[in-house]
């Protein structure tokens, strides 16, 4: 069986995560609420965790990262979070 992703608007997306860092649901129910597979719900989670609610702003060009930020990014893969 194959999964066909669909588009889900940037505020779908926050609202999807928002439920699940509020205890609103699991992944999984919270997943197929949103018609979404649940690996798609934790990448949005892992996203705003990393960028906030500007991780659903869709700009259509390539984000520019500040040195900072890279190191920030950096240090936490070293130090075990998060994974490639």
């Amino acid at each position: 069986m194959f999964f066909i992703p669909r588009n889900v608007s940037p505020q779908d997306k926050l609202q999807a995560v928002i439920e699940y860092l509020t205890g609103k649901g699991s992944q999984e129910s919270i997943a197929k609420k949103y018609d979404v597979n649940h690996k798609s719900l934790s990448a949005w989670i892992n996203n705003y965790k990393a960028f906030g609610e500007t991780a659903f702003n869709r700009t259509g060009r390539n984000k520019n990262y500040s040195l900072e930020f890279k190191n920030t990014v950096v240090q936490s893969y070293l130090s075990g979070e998060g994974s490639f």
